[in-house]
């Protein structure tokens, strides 16, 4: 769904389209999980699946991402 052909081609991403591929998802993490059986409720595929995302303390990922070690990337070009 995301390719560099994807803006030749002139395709858009849609809402439709984001969620097949979360139901996608949904679909393979069944199969490895049934019923998300054994799957942690703080696994992050678990929250997305189950429309639980709660941003707080506990799920904010950004404290390991200071200025100093990370890198932007846009179009293929590090900024």
């Amino acid at each position: 769904m995301i390719h560099k052909t994807s803006v030749d081609q002139k395709r858009f991403m849609s809402k439709a389209l984001l969620n097949e591929q979360i139901d996608l998802c949904r679909g393979i993490m069944m199969m490895s999980y049934p019923g998300f059986h054994g799957l942690g409720k703080w696994e992050p595929i678990w929250m997305i699946l189950e429309n639980e995302e709660h941003f707080d303390e506990k799920t904010d990922l950004t404290d390991d991402l200071g200025y100093d070690n990370v890198n932007l990337w846009a179009c293929n070009k590090e900024l």
